[in-house]
């Protein structure tokens, strides 16, 4: 019953800690339309993409940190250590996904911009 327990809080602590997670995601960064922006407007969505990525990497940043406090705090359930070693497994899974994930955003912004400044140069 002990364990049932402790496997239980365990499960929470994994499951409740998306909840739990003060670090929100950024909003996009709004890209300029290329045929038919200003240049001010060009110079502007740089200015918000770079704003962006501040954001993003703060955001990694937190949810690096959330990450360890969470590992850090699987020692308080009384987990076995094989129970606490594989909620840290699930923990830095999720970690690298959310990661994967604000990578590939900010990929896909960039190229997404790129398009935009080869349709405003064709005007030029």
């Amino acid at each position: 019953m002990n364990k049932l327990i402790r496997t239980a809080i365990l499960f929470t602590l994994l499951v409740g800690s998306t909840a739990a997670v003060a670090c929100d995601y950024p909003d996009r960064a709004q890209l300029p339309n290329g045929s038919t922006a200003t240049k001010q407007e060009m110079i502007d969505g740089v200015k918000s993409i770079k704003a962006w990525q501040q954001a993003l990497v703060e955001y990694r940043v937190c949810i690096d940190d959330e990450t360890n406090s969470q590992i850090a705090a699987l020692a308080e359930t009384g987990a076995s250590a094989e129970e606490q070693a594989a909620g840290a497994e699930a923990l830095k899974k999720k970690l690298i996904e959310k990661h994967d994930a604000s990578v590939e955003d900010e990929q896909t912004l960039a190229a997404e911009f790129n398009e935009q400044l080869g349709l405003y140069k064709q005007r030029q």
